[in-house]
């Protein structure tokens, strides 16, 4: 019987397959530990950091991840940000049970925390090399060697491994690299190695748990088998199949914890600013470019790309043209690589389809980008970088006894990469800095991204936050103010950003106290549809100072109700409940309209206006509009009257009547930018997009 070959193909139902391509070298696993240690020691400054951005919202507002080990079970069927009292259909609980087992034996740890994401980090350089050495195994080490420690050392890692919140990011290349790892290994001889196989379809099975965008892994995995081995496409897609298995079990694990495959659309122009179908498609190549851009030149960073860093554009933004080039250059290379398997183009295509996530993010959700999108693009940029230098040497692919020191004197390939490798380590120990906590990353990024209604919203919160904290009376008046000079600037960009509206509540009930002006800032944030439980509490919190303890009791009700799971504000509701034996749940209005027009006074246009806005302050929009209409009856020109009554009319869920009211107001005044700020509310509520957006053309056009 004829023996078989290494490149004969298997058959259905038979376990033997061809060989890995004959290798002059073997993997070095020194290589792997220099690259864990340059992992672990780019990112040890950050160890002494506090909690930053998100981080408190996943940890510390988690009441699952503080309960440790008793809460892992409701981690896995709950909303990644459920604490939030938010459904935003993120499914990631593997990242969440690594919290909750750190507060299990070091509660409220952040250095615990920040040493998981470094030890994590430093991990994924290990098991990289380890994998590259693998797949480039007709190079020499060295070659995967450099490749990682571009990887590791790129900027834009700053915020995956600085934030500890991004620790699902890491986790899920990292298991997705150990399930490519494995079943390279399963598939490295003659026959199958099933024990390592199933080990493989694990790593990827937790890589989906920890985030997501791991499904990329369904094309990365005949990538890589492709350029790999030399099977058939037939045998590919076999070897590929019980991945998709698994991806359909991680879905079906999904819906039933969500009841639905797809995940809800959210109305939040900040963090969603490409909903519109006119605008998402070009957006999409525009924020390809932008990937490119900062992968090629990360700098300067931010945390924050939100609404309106990054403007929406159309098909003759330059950016959108650059991205449709770069998206053409991707399927050529397609093409090319299934001739030649090149490893610059394997890096190519590495890089379209790990940033595939992110593009599909602007496309199915409107969504922004986000630095820590490029976590696993920057592989496919460091494969391209060091294929494309590597041939400056000697023939590297021939060279057994290529070593460190042989390779630094290649001037040709050495001096590029330490220009490279002394900018990225200035760049990454700089921006590592920022992170120190909020204070530090919010007062860099706002001159980075300052046109982020986010950054400056931030920003101002914290401003606010550490004015109420000072004791200096000096201190607290420059904090009042710079506070609120960026909360201004929040409102400039968007006008309807609720939270705006509550630090600047807060500022005026705590810093500079002025209880009307808190009263109605906080109502702005309700009226503007805000579910954060501070703006209630704060509102019930200036009630009760003011002695009007059944408005206090009612706002603080609507604190507990709009977040359940903020144990403080289920506390200060509690409390005030005991002291003063209220349990408001309906709006306790003593007295209506037809009661106070039974006074003396008189029932003239400022009456019914001024007495409107009382009620509107209040959140008695019942009464609020019964007002307005008498205003608006008594007085037809009022812009500010019919505005207001748009107002009621919208917060008493009659948006037919309140986008009627503002176009009454653009038909007196067709320049007035409040009226046309809420009808591109109110029509993207309805659904009448072509209107927004000739809304929004006209805004710009006033330069708003």
């Amino acid at each position: 019987m004829k023996k078989a070959t290494q490149k004969e193909q298997i058959t259905e139902g038979k376990t033997t397959v061809p060989s890995a391509k004959v290798s002059n070298s073997k993997p070095d696993y020194r290589f792997a530990v220099i690259c864990a240690l340059i992992g672990f020691l780019f990112y040890a400054n950050t160890l002494t950091h506090d909690y930053a951005l998100d981080d408190k919202g996943v940890i510390g507002q988690n009441e699952f991840v503080m309960q440790g080990f008793k809460g892992i079970k409701n981690i896995f069927t709950s909303d990644a940000w459920h604490s939030m009292n938010m459904n935003l259909g993120y499914y990631r609980p593997f990242s969440l049970a690594t919290f909750a087992i750190e507060n299990q034996f070091f509660p409220g740890s952040a250095m615990v925390s920040h040493f998981g994401n470094i030890f994590l980090y430093a991990l994924t350089g290990f098991f990289l090399c380890l994998l590259l050495m693998r797949i480039f195994q007709s190079y020499h080490p060295l070659f995967s060697l450099v490749i990682t420690i571009l990887f590791l050392t790129h900027p834009i890692h700053t915020e995956v491994v600085a934030n500890i919140k991004s620790r699902d990011e890491i986790l899920s290349f990292l298991n997705l690299t150990l399930a490519i790892y494995f079943l390279l290994s399963s598939l490295s001889k003659i026959k199958i190695n099933w024990v390592k196989a199933v080990i493989s379809l694990l790593f990827f099975y937790l890589a989906l748990l920890s985030k997501e965008t791991a499904m990329a892994g369904i094309l990365l995995i005949p990538l890589v088998l492709y350029y790999k081995n030399k099977f058939s496409i037939t045998q590919i897609l076999s070897f590929t199949l019980p991945f998709f298995g698994i991806l359909i079990l991680f879905q079906v694990q999904k819906h039933l914890v969500f009841g639905s495959f797809s995940s809800p659309v959210i109305k939040d122009v900040m963090n969603y600013p490409y909903t519109d179908a006119d605008i998402r498609v070009p957006s999409v190549f525009m924020i390809l470019t932008w990937c490119a851009k900062l992968i090629l030149v990360p700098y300067p960073l931010s945390y924050s790309y939100a609404y309106n860093q990054i403007p929406a554009v159309g098909w003759s933004s330059l950016g959108t043209i650059v991205g449709l080039f770069l998206s053409a250059g991707f399927l050529y290379t397609l093409y090319r690589f299934i001739k030649k398997r090149a490893a610059c183009d394997f890096g190519l295509l590495l890089f379209a389809i790990t940033i595939a996530p992110a593009l599909a993010f602007v496309f199915f959700k409107g969504g922004i980008f986000a630095e820590r999108f490029l976590y696993a693009p920057v592989l496919g940029f460091s494969i391209i970088i060091t294929a494309i230098l590597f041939p400056l040497l000697k023939s590297p692919e021939q060279q057994k006894d290529l070593t460190i020191s042989l390779l630094l004197k290649e001037k040709k390939f050495s001096i590029p990469l330490i220009l490279l490798f002394g900018l990225y380590t200035a760049q990454t120990f700089s921006r590592n800095a920022d992170w120190k906590n909020d204070f530090t990353l919010f007062r860099h990024d706002v001159k980075t991204a300052s046109n982020s209604c986010q950054v400056h919203l931030h920003y101002g919160t914290v401003l606010i936050q550490k004015g109420i904290e000072e004791q200096d009376a000096m201190q607290r008046k420059t904090f009042f103010e710079e506070g609120t000079a960026e909360l201004y600037q929040t409102i400039k960009i968007n006008p309807h950003t609720a939270d705006a509206y509550n630090g600047l509540g807060m500022a005026y009930q705590y810093l500079e106290p002025n209880f009307d002006s808190a009263i109605v800032n906080y109502n702005q944030a309700i009226m503007e549809g805000s579910n954060n439980p501070l703006c209630y509490i704060g509102l019930a919190s200036v009630y009760e100072q003011t002695g009007k303890q059944e408005l206090a009791s009612y706002y603080f009700n609507k604190g507990a109700e709009a977040n359940p799971f903020y144990k403080q504000g289920m506390a200060l509701r509690d409390a005030h409940r005991k002291k003063t034996g209220f349990d408001i749940q309906t709006f306790p209005s003593a007295i209506n309209v037809d009661t106070t027009e039974s006074s003396g006074e008189v029932k003239d246009f400022n009456f019914y206006n001024n007495l409107g806005k009382e009620y509107g302050q209040k959140g008695d929009y019942a009464n609020a509009l019964r007002c307005m209409e008498k205003a608006v009856a008594l007085n037809q020109s009022s812009e500010e009257a019919r505005i207001n009554l748009a107002v009621c009319y919208g917060m008493t869920k009659q948006f037919d009547k309140s986008i009627e009211a503002l176009n009454q107001v653009i038909a007196i005044n067709p320049n007035n930018t409040t009226a046309l700020s809420n009808l591109v509310v109110m029509y993207d509520h309805v659904g009448k997009k072509d209107k927004a957006n000739d809304c929004r053309r006209k805004l710009k056009e006033l330069g708003k």
